[in-house]
């Protein structure tokens, strides 16, 4: 069966005459998104070099190409690379946008960054039609460099995906991160507003999670010895500093059971003393709260 967005504009540039041998998909694993670099809609050489659908932000305006199963032609396709790029059970969108904001405001284009909440909406509004007629899933784990202006900035630590990778990828991802490419489209292109707009929650990548445990002022200090000088720690010095006080109490209980086991009088650490007493006072509350009298 034939998909087509229905916002869609299906005839201005609609290109499928003059390439009807597109691939077909039963469903759709992937959503790769790019940026025209243009300021109005692109020729696409006649629809050789054409996405599915191109959205235009300042005219909140969608064209379709090809219908949404069918592979599209925005990808290189390299015979390098293993996988076949644009015939991967893809479809793909180009926004018509700059990547690079210098160059956005030399032309007087639209910088990618700048969309705005109702772009963003328009822009969920496709791919929950794409979830519900194709299963596409509605996902991200790559990298996405929000707000970068440049392309230095856009690629920070951003590594293509291998082909089998790609092959194996189900979500949402960008032209940057597609193997056998040379772009790095859609450059700084804020994917949580997009998951905003379509009510999904954006998992934290492996890096992200990491910069969170090691950053300072996060949370509360484990305990009061600090907190005037230093009121907000690091996930990662706090947990810390619960382990070494763990460890410890542990062997100051161990040391305790070894000194009580001795039958003689003994003499306990101020460690050992905190720790027996409140071995005490717990066994005291749980008596109490099972009814038992001392005298029982």
């Amino acid at each position: 069966m034939a998909h087509l967005l229905s916002m869609a504009d299906h005839s201005s540039q609609w290109f499928m005459p003059a390439y009807p041998g597109a691939e077909m998909f039963s469903h759709l694993e992937k959503f790769v998104g790019h940026t025209t670099e243009t300021e109005g809609w692109p020729g696409y050489d006649g629809g050789a070099k054409a996405p599915n659908a191109t959205y235009h932000p300042r005219l909140h305006k969608v064209r379709q190409h090809f219908y949404s199963d069918r592979s599209s032609r925005a990808l290189r396709d390299p015979t390098e690379t293993p996988v076949r790029e644009n015939r991967d059970n893809v479809f793909q969108l180009e926004i018509v946008a700059y990547s690079d904001k210098a160059l956005a405001a030399s032309v007087g284009g639209l910088w990618i960054g700048d969309l705005t909440a109702d772009h963003y909406v328009e822009l969920a509004d496709i791919l929950h039609e794409l979830h519900e007629d194709l299963a596409l899933p509605l996902v991200t784990s790559v990298r996405w460099n929000e707000g970068a202006a440049t392309q230095s900035a856009a690629q920070s630590g951003i590594t293509r995906l291998t082909s089998s990778g790609y092959d194996a990828y189900r979500g949402i991802l960008g032209h940057i991160h597609v193997p056998g490419q040379t772009h790095w489209d859609p450059g700084g292109f804020r994917m949580s507003h997009l998951l905003n707009a379509l009510g999904v929650d954006m998992a934290l990548s492996k890096e992200d999670a990491k910069t969170v445990w090691a950053t300072d002022e996060i949370i509360n200090p484990p305990d009061s010895e600090t907190t005037a000088t230093n009121p907000l720690w690091a996930p990662k010095s706090a947990v810390e500093r619960l382990l070494q006080k763990a460890v410890a109490h542990d062997k100051a209980l161990a040391d305790l059971k070894v000194a009580v086991a001795k039958p003689q009088a003994v003499t306990l650490t101020p460690e050992q003393f905190d720790t027996l007493s409140g071995l005490i006072v717990t066994k005291l509350m749980a008596s109490a709260e099972l009814g038992f009298r001392p005298n029982d």
